[in-house]
């Protein structure tokens, strides 16, 4: 609520249309609800490092999702940057899986 009325004066009036106010209710409703109540769950199965890039991956999959929604084109870098943190991730749980006597308590 501090936010928005400290952007307040800042906004057009009235410049979200009857369509974005509707993302913007599923947003606020559910995405963000239940993706906040996940991220406050799981750590509590998982080590923290996996944690750590799994949350990474928001920055990865929230391009793509907007790719794929509006055809709006990411750059070099972000398909680049994606692919590092992607091929960790995969690195990491391979690793996991081969040597799980590593794996930290």
């Amino acid at each position: 609520m501090i936010t928005a009325l400290l952007v307040l004066p800042l906004a057009a009036p009235l410049a979200v249309s009857a369509s974005d106010f509707g993302y913007l209710l599923l947003m606020g409703l559910y995405v963000v609800p239940i993706g906040t109540a996940l991220m406050f769950v799981g750590p509590r199965y998982i080590p923290a490092a996996e944690v750590g890039l799994l949350m990474l991956l928001e920055s990865i999959l929230g391009p793509i999702w907007v790719w794929m929604a509006f055809a709006e084109q990411p750059g070099i870098y972000t398909l680049m940057g994606g692919a590092i943190v992607l091929s960790t991730l995969a690195l990491n749980t391979v690793w996991a899986l081969k040597y799980p006597q590593l794996k930290p308590a």
